[in-house]
């Protein structure tokens, strides 16, 4: 037997499918690039020594010039080395606003997941098949972790653009400015994925739950009204 569902279903199901989803815009430096590496988040770090924190450092930035496809010139590298200090003012403010979008996007992302976990209990609650929402809520989860995975490495990525030797480093400072553009497309993929997967999954999953609930209640008052 289902059970009516207040109009309050049709509000959260509105939110959830409206939430929004933030896409990295941020303005791209002048120096070309090819490949990407994957970088440790910073949030491992966030309690290590100054000492750790800058051998981590020369770890990623050694690994992004051992993935670059591309070797710069002597004479390149004199023109970054003149160049990159200039770039790593801009890129600190690059380096702020990305971990201002990882904790807004977090943040968002849980409250949509809590918000389809609630509406998921009240549609079994009023008798409803949620199986196949339940396994995209799964997935759902899954493509925020990876976004949110993305997105760290891209932070940690930046920051150590901002912090490293660029003067006496300028291929480490073109090998990580590589991966952090391959990371930034890497993001903005990801965050399609997810608003796609709301869109193209989740909400006709949505609709179709709420067809059904709609259709017995229409047959339980055609039935009453006959008795």
């Amino acid at each position: 037997m289902y059970k009516k569902l207040s109009f309050g279903f049709v509000i959260l199901a509105a939110v959830v499918l409206c939430a929004p989803v933030i896409v990295i815009a941020e303005e791209s430096t002048t120096t070309a690039v090819p490949t990407a590496t994957s970088l440790e988040p910073t949030t491992t770090l966030e309690n290590s020594s100054p000492e750790a924190k800058a051998e981590q450092r020369e770890i990623r930035i050694k690994e992004a010039k051992e993935k670059a496809t591309n070797r710069i010139s002597a004479a390149e590298e004199k023109k970054i080395a003149g160049l990159c200090k200039s770039a790593q003012s801009k890129i600190i403010k690059l380096q702020e606003n990305a971990e201002n979008i990882l904790t807004n996007r977090q943040e968002k992302y849980k409250k949509t997941l809590n918000k389809l976990n609630e509406l998921s209990i009240k549609l079994r609650t009023a008798g409803a098949n949620t199986t196949e929402l339940d396994a995209s809520i799964v997935e759902l989860e899954s493509k925020t972790s990876e976004i949110s995975e993305t997105l760290t490495a891209y932070n940690t990525t930046l920051n150590d653009l901002s912090e490293m030797d660029c003067v006496s480093d300028p291929s480490g400072f073109k090998a990580a400015l590589q991966s952090a553009r391959t990371q930034r497309t890497e993001n903005v993929q990801s965050s399609g994925s997810f608003k796609s997967y709301i869109k193209d999954t989740i909400k006709p999953i949505l609709q179709s739950l709420k067809d059904q609930l709609n259709t017995t209640e229409t047959n339980q008052t055609s039935g009453d009204g006959t008795n």
